[in-house]
């Protein structure tokens, strides 16, 4: 079963730290317009893209992750998450170096409700073709059919 509705999301985060800006990681808040977006023919994913004045960047996070996020703290590896008051704290790490922002918690609350009214967790894998998905791979192509 395909489906064509994408849910997005945009919102401000607030830039808290980022050793990955140099001499900026102490600077005071700044604000960093994000897309969330929900696509699902890739089910278990949301990218989150960061709009900066340098350019764009794209994080693909489990939507289970975000799910679990906005009521507790969670994350292994390069993704952590934890509610914040109202806000949600997001710690992302990568080879340049690590930011810190945050994001109001009812709207991430809001996008992830709106994501399993689409497609119900658990419910995932009858939204993947999957022979079509190792056939793709056995290309050369990216998983999930998308290059974005």
């Amino acid at each position: 079963m395909r489906t064509s509705v994408h849910i997005i999301e945009i919102t401000e985060f607030e830039l808290l730290s980022s050793s990955a800006l140099g001499d900026r990681a102490n600077m005071s808040a700044r604000h960093v317009l994000t897309q969330l977006r929900y696509d699902p023919s890739n089910p278990y994913a949301v990218v989150v893209r960061f709009i900066t004045p340098s350019g764009t960047v794209e994080w693909v996070i489990s939507r289970d992750l975000l799910a679990e996020g906005v009521h507790r703290p969670v994350g292994d590896g390069d993704v952590h998450l934890a509610p914040d008051g109202d806000r949600l704290r997001w710690t992302l790490r990568s080879p340049s170096g690590t930011a810190v922002l945050a994001a109001p918690l009812a709207a991430l609350g809001a996008f992830v409700a709106d994501t399993e009214r689409i497609v119900p967790r658990g419910t995932e894998h009858r939204m993947v073709d999957l022979d079509a998905e190792i056939a793709r791979l056995l290309r050369g192509g990216p998983p999930g059919g998308n290059a974005s």
